[in-house]
């Protein structure tokens, strides 16, 4: 860092040297340092219009494909290089700030290298006769400020000019800017008090101005915050106070860089919030599914589709939404038992269905339990020649057609009075292949 410092070192030099306050210096090196990775910031914000843009669609997608990890990721990928969204930009302006921040440390650190400008040969002889006064060897990296402080204190050493370092006022608005508030107490313990309301002041901002952040949930604000201030907090307390005062200001500043980049790119007018809002209403309703159950029947819904899909060519599927509609499929199942070799797979979202005792009786019966959550997958995966059910709404909710095997044959078993079938709103069941009544069965 010594040496990818001294360009930064140079513009803080150049701050300095114009304002001849060391204070105001570090204010405006922050301010110089946000204009510098202006073009960069304004490249990421647009990045970051550009994920919020197409939120919706990507909602959209883990609402289509809900539970296929994959397919999901698959197609999130695919999306991302169309809409030319680039995931890893967002790191950017991250790696920027601590490259930054480091570059800081450095400078502030070693004064007479990067705002005086000493001789290196020069600044040794300083560090040597200093350390030859004190009869012990000096370590660490404060040791440019241990000598500043020094000096300034009446140190002196024959033959080096040090009206510079005595001139070097490290005093802002009452702070030691080259104190560590940790360490001397007192009034400076303010320091990181201001950092990290700085910090807070700038998360509960950008959750509010940042299209990204402003779309994150409560816990990732949480999350969000709670890091942002207790990182200001070890900076304002166990480094010097010119790197608080660095800290504070780079906060301060981007808040007004956020306001400039809104009004570059309003966010507003690329985002269609209304769908955003209705994708996550709906993608919250799939996740929510099934949050009731306990905890072993969540265990024993995977157990029953890993079972499920472990058997190959599967003729026919059976679908009961609870126990009680088993009495719709009994002729049918019974018949089939009769007058066939075939083996009926039966799936059911009740872990109590009577299916699983006649399972027990029956070799041809093989009876699953699959909760609500793992059924929507278990729709989207299935690989059966024919699947019979109760369930009216097909394709219109989160039920969909196998994207596995194009072929099914999909049975809809109307149980309800011949009335109500002849006047029921065709909407609910022209999804399916084959509508049969309770009755039309031998």
């Amino acid at each position: 860092m010594e040496y990818i410092s001294v360009p930064f070192g140079w513009v803080m030099r150049f701050c300095y040297n114009l304002l001849n306050n060391y204070g105001l210096a570090i204010i405006l090196f922050t301010f110089f340092t946000k204009i510098i990775i202006f073009p960069v910031t304004l490249w990421t914000h647009k990045n970051s219009v550009k994920l919020v843009k197409i939120q919706p669609q990507l909602n959209e997608l883990k609402i289509k494909y809900f539970g296929e990890k994959d397919t999901i990721n698959e197609k999130q990928l695919e999306l991302y290089k169309k809409e030319k969204y680039h995931p890893l930009l967002g790191l950017v302006p991250m790696i920027i700030q601590i490259f930054l921040l480091m570059c800081v440390i450095q400078i502030i650190y070693n004064p007479l290298t990067h705002i005086l400008s000493l001789d290196k040969g020069v600044i040794a002889s300083l560090i040597s006769a200093y350390q030859a006064t004190l009869s012990s060897e000096l370590s660490g990296n404060a040791v440019q400020l241990y000598v500043t402080k020094a000096v300034q204190e009446g140190f002196t050493v024959s033959g080096i000019e040090l009206s510079g370092i005595k001139a070097l006022d490290m005093i802002f608005l009452g702070f030691d800017l080259s104190a560590i508030p940790l360490k001397s107490g007192g009034f400076m313990m303010s320091v990181p008090i201001l950092a990290g309301c700085s910090a807070l002041a700038l998360s509960l901002f950008q959750n509010k101005m940042n299209p990204i952040q402003a779309e994150q949930g409560k816990t990732g604000t949480l999350i969000t915050n709670v890091i942002s201030v207790g990182i200001s907090l070890i900076l304002g307390g166990f480094v010097p106070a010119g790197i608080g005062l660095y800290w504070i200001c780079s906060n301060i500043f981007t808040m007004l860089q956020q306001l400039i980049l809104n009004v570059i790119i309003n966010p507003k007018k690329h985002i269609d919030y209304e769908r955003l809002e209705k994708s996550k209403e709906e993608l919250s309703k799939l996740e929510s599914i099934g949050e009731e159950n306990t905890k072993e029947n969540r265990a024993r819904s995977k157990r029953d589709y890993k079972r499920f899909f472990s058997v190959a060519n599967k003729h026919l599927v059976f679908y009961s939404e609870k126990n009680g509609f088993f009495k719709y499929y009994e002729r049918l199942i019974d018949y089939l038992l009769s007058h066939s070799n075939i083996i009926i797979h039966y799936i059911t979202s009740d872990p109590n269905d009577s299916i699983f005792e006649l399972a027990e009786k029956e070799d041809k019966i093989k009876a699953y339990y699959i909760d609500e959550k793992r059924l929507i997958t278990l729709f989207m995966k299935m690989d059966a020649d024919i699947v019979v059910m109760t369930m009216p709404d097909l394709e219109n909710f989160h039920y969909k057609r196998s994207y596995v095997k194009k072929d099914i044959e999909y049975i809809y078993i109307f149980h309800g009075p011949t009335s109500t079938h002849m006047n029921m709103n065709k909407g609910c069941i022209d999804n399916y292949d084959t509508i049969f009544c309770v009755g039309d069965f031998p």
